[in-house]
This record gives C-alpha cells, sequence and structure tokens, in this order.
C-alpha cells in the first residue's frame, strides 16, 4: 500500500511518497485530440459541442529559453511576454470544436480575461477581464 510521510529534502522539508505507481501511470484519461494555440488559456469553457478558450498571445519558445536564458534577445522576448500577460497586447479568442479540436473561429480581444473568468449561457458568452470589465458576446 503505498503511503507518505515528511522527510528532509535538498533544501528544507519535503514529502517522501513510497510505493509502486499503478500500471499505465494510473490515468483513465482517454484523449481524442490536442491542439497547439498561439495563445495562453486563462479562461475555457464548454458549450453546446463549442470550446471557447481565450487569453494573451504566447510569444515565447519555453525550449528555446531554457537553453539561452542569458541570450539578450530571450530576455527581450521573455519581457514582451509579461507585457502580454499584464493585457498590454490584447488577447485571442478561439472557438474548437469539441469532438476534434478544430478551429472553428477566432477573435482579437482588446485585453486579458481573468482567470476562469468565462461562462456561456442562451447564446452569449461571457467573460470578466483583468480591468475589472464583463464583456457579453454573441445573441442577436
Amino acid at each position: 500500500m503505498p503511503s507518505v510521510h515528511a522527510a528532509k529534502g535538498k533544501v528544507g522539508d519535503a514529502m517522501k511518497f513510497t510505493g509502486r505507481a499503478a500500471r499505465g501511470g494510473g490515468s483513465r484519461v482517454t484523449y481524442r485530440w490536442n491542439q497547439d494555440t498561439p495563445l495562453l488559456v486563462r479562461a475555457m469553457v464548454l458549450a453546446a459541442g463549442t470550446l471557447f478558450v481565450a487569453g494573451p498571445p504566447d510569444l515565447v519558445d519555453e525550449e528555446e529559453v531554457f537553453r539561452n536564458l542569458s541570450d539578450p534577445a530571450i530576455q527581450a522576448k521573455l519581457a514582451d511576454q509579461v507585457s502580454a500577460l499584464q493585457g498590454q497586447k490584447g488577447a485571442l479568442l478561439w472557438a474548437v470544436s469539441a469532438s476534434d479540436g478544430k478551429k472553428l473561429a477566432e477573435y482579437t480581444l482588446d485585453t486579458v480575461p481573468a482567470w476562469d473568468g468565462m461562462a456561456a449561457a442562451r447564446g452569449r458568452l461571457y467573460f470578466s477581464t483583468i480591468d475589472g470589465r464583463v464583456i457579453c458576446m454573441g445573441g442577436k
């Protein structure tokens, strides 16, 4: 039977897990598709078979950053990413098919949605923003 207990870590205290992982990692999740997006998803909601995802643009290649962290060009890209996270570069909203991951639509937003701040109801999409607004999209 797996157990957990406090232990001495490399720096300070830690937790030690003993036992064996379940076969196959123990995951019961079946992946149907995956989709790279040019945005850092901060909010998402599923509505009638459409997955809406929104967030600031993803401006850095993390693997490149880790390989060249001290490079001034990389530092400039990281500073640019910080300004995007702060809402200075707007955001993107994608509508994606929940069944196969195909992009159905893309919209440009003038601000970044708040973390987990999106909802859908009666044919409309609502999201709160990091600058304190609530925006409603859709419906006639």
